[in-house]
């Protein structure tokens, strides 16, 4: 439940990441990445998959 709710999170950051459409794919989905670091959301969802495929 904790990854899918930080799932819904992290789509609603990506959603309000402005993409220019001249940019490459690759650009916007960099753009995308950075704004979910600088929300915590991407390191939240490292851990919980991690809790859940531990090495």
């Amino acid at each position: 439940m904790d990854l899918a709710a930080a799932a819904l999170h992290a789509a609603a950051v990506a959603a309000r990441v402005e993409l220019p459409e001249t940019a490459y794919f690759t650009t916007k989905r960099g753009l995308i990445r950075d704004a979910l670091v600088a929300d915590g959301v991407s390191e939240t969802i490292e851990r919980l998959v991690d809790a859940l495929l531990p090495v």
